[in-house]
């Protein structure tokens, strides 16, 4: 008996230790969400609760007339850290008490003894104003510090040990696809239209020349932040769509279009605080931000992860929007009467001349040292205020419990503009979509010969000493071509593609050699893929591309696939387009 004694008391003290330490008895991990990403996600503007009237006559300062979420009276000097977090503000990240992700973690009914919380008890806000897709990947993943700032996926990673992470919103790409340097642009290009003899440029033209290949970059680098999460979370045995989910956030259009603005052209500096020329104007709402969102919604679409497109969510209360007001002794500032996107903070004084102001532009709007503007820090300019982050955060809050068991894509629309709390969510249409199987050889490239033309030119009535058009002589390849034709129904979404991706099942040993476009049924041929003699390696087994302007035509199109190059040849086995 004395020898059962002490065995027993082991065994019950090693009983203890054993529930003390399992799981079941041990801490939960609360649930958690985060958001990783730029401005638009941390808050940047979230001070400011609409737009006062400028100018107001001798105040050099425009005063704010309740606008001003960080004003603290008698001194009237702001109290930064009573809406921003601390450690966000010298840095410059700006992480807002009412950033879209914290809308997560309001209660759903706030009046004890009847309170429902929200969905998640903690929210994490690791997004910061001006990164890039860089300042998200981990240093061992060719990612960098933003200033003082780890990267982000890296602190998501030192979360995850002590804190259940149910949710992670991605709003990035914005900055990989210098969006401000474009409003800078375009701000330009009104001073120059407005106070020089150059009014016929505009800021679009060559935006638009070079949006294909800039929505390609941004694409891969978000695709690539995408698997990178998916690897930190891996680690800590969790695998999306089951243990948490991943969502990407669009960007809302901010700015009121050529027809919707309140103030004539030439008033939008000094009264409007919105220089944009209207065709710019138009450009960004009706062209740019579709594909942007159209681009992240592809991307879901092909990662298997949720998206919500909040582009119209700001509607009735863009910058400068007709029905909109600012705020005065008369008018009070509330979510139902004022814009729910920063102004320029600056008057933009031409008193030293366009070509000074220009270089101002340039040189300081979205400067990195986080300039003074009037009344605030001028970064804050054109974002969404506490007004539209609330409203973008609504989106957030309702996409999450309509959600379903698979990611999906949502539309976040706000048919009530009165209020920031009753957006509307719903799930987008499917993407149209063309499915063509069978394999087909691909016609290799003939070797033909070439003989040189008669002397002088193409003109027999030309003088036989005229120089000859430039000429090959030789044997020269005539392309072999392949043409899988499919026919797109009416369904009455004729309209300009946001974008549109092509999926190939395909063997060549020599990728180089293929060019790979479409033909819509007027004839016109979108180029998806270009030949190129350097790239020797063989096609992979499944190859994407992507179009940002291919019109969703009814009719009959074309497939068509031409070898280049003789002596490699190759089979299609089947293809998938999908417009979005």
């Amino acid at each position: 008996m004395k020898k059962i004694v002490p065995i027993l008391r082991r065994s019950l003290s090693a009983l203890s230790l054993s529930l003390l330490v399992s799981p079941a008895f041990a801490e939960a991990k609360p649930a958690t969400a985060v958001v990783l990403g730029d401005s638009f996600s941390s808050g940047q503007a979230g001070r400011w609760r609409g737009n006062t009237i400028v100018p107001q006559g001798d105040w050099p300062i425009p005063r704010s007339f309740g606008t001003d979420g960080a004003e603290r009276y008698p001194s009237g000097n702001p109290k930064w850290d009573s809406v921003y977090e601390e450690g966000s503000i010298d840095n410059g990240c700006h992480r807002a008490y009412s950033a879209p992700i914290q809308q997560l973690k309001r209660p759903y009914f706030p009046v004890p003894p009847f309170m429902i919380q929200g969905p998640f008890p903690k929210v994490v806000n690791l997004a910061c104003s001006g990164a890039e897709s860089r300042h998200l990947w981990p240093l061992v993943n060719e990612g960098e510090f933003q200033g003082d700032q780890a990267p982000q996926i890296t602190r998501l990673e030192e979360l995850a040990y002590d804190n259940d992470i149910e949710l992670i919103v991605l709003g990035i790409g914005g900055n990989d696809m210098g969006f401000s340097d474009m409003i800078t642009e375009c701000m330009a290009k009104w001073v120059k239209k407005h106070w020089t003899a150059d009014d016929d440029d505009r800021c679009w033209y060559g935006i638009n020349d070079h949006l294909s290949l800039s929505l390609f970059d941004t694409y891969g680098k978000v695709s690539k932040s995408i698997d990178l999460v998916r690897q930190t979370m891996a680690v800590h045995g969790k695998t999306d769509p089951n243990d948490y989910r991943i969502v990407l956030m669009g960007y809302p259009a901010i700015l009121a279009g050529f027809y919707d603005n309140r103030y004539g052209e030439g008033h939008r500096r000094e009264f409007g605080r919105c220089p944009f020329i209207g065709d710019d104007a138009e450009f960004f709402e009706h062209t740019l931000m579709p594909k942007l969102n159209g681009l992240y919604e592809t991307l879901a679409h092909e990662k298997s992860v949720d998206f919500v497109n909040p582009q119209y969510v700001l509607d009735g209360h863009k910058l400068c929007e007709v029905g909109s007001q600012r705020a005065t002794p008369e008018i009070p500032a509330t979510a139902a009467n004022m814009e729910w996107v920063r102004y320029i903070d600056n008057p933009m004084d031409a008193g030293a001349g366009p070509d000074a102001l220009i270089t101002w532009l340039y040189n300081t709007l979205f400067g990195a040292d986080n300039p003074m503007g009037e009344q605030g820090r001028l970064n804050e300019s054109m974002h969404p205020n506490q007004f539209g982050q609330e409203a973008l955060g609504s989106c957030l809050r309702k996409w999450w419990s309509q959600r379903g068991t698979a990611p999906s894509a949502f539309n976040c629309t706000n048919p009530n503009p009165a209020s920031t709390q009753h957006v509307k969510v719903g799930p987008l249409a499917e993407p149209a979509s063309v499915h063509v199987g069978g394999s087909y050889s691909i016609p290799d490239g003939e070797l033909q010969q070439q003989d040189p033309p008669p002397g002088g030119g193409d003109d027999p009535n030309d003088p036989p000493n005229k120089t000859p058009p430039p000429h090959t002589e030789g044997v020269v390849t005539v392309p072999g071509e392949l043409q899988r034709h499919f026919t797109i129904a009416e369904n009455g979404q004729s309209e300009p593609g946001r974008m549109a991706r092509i999926e190939l099942a395909i063997d060549h040993p020599y990728r180089g050699d293929l060019r790979i476009l479409l033909r819509n049924p007027s004839g016109a041929e979108y180029i998806i893929k270009r030949e190129h003699p350097s790239h020797s390696s063989p096609m992979p087994s499944v190859w994407r591309g992507y179009l940002t302007h291919a019109a969703l035509q009814p009719g009959q199109w074309t497939l068509v696939i031409q070898d280049t190059k003789n002596a490699h040849t190759g089979t299609l086995h089947g293809f998938n387009i999908y417009w979005f």
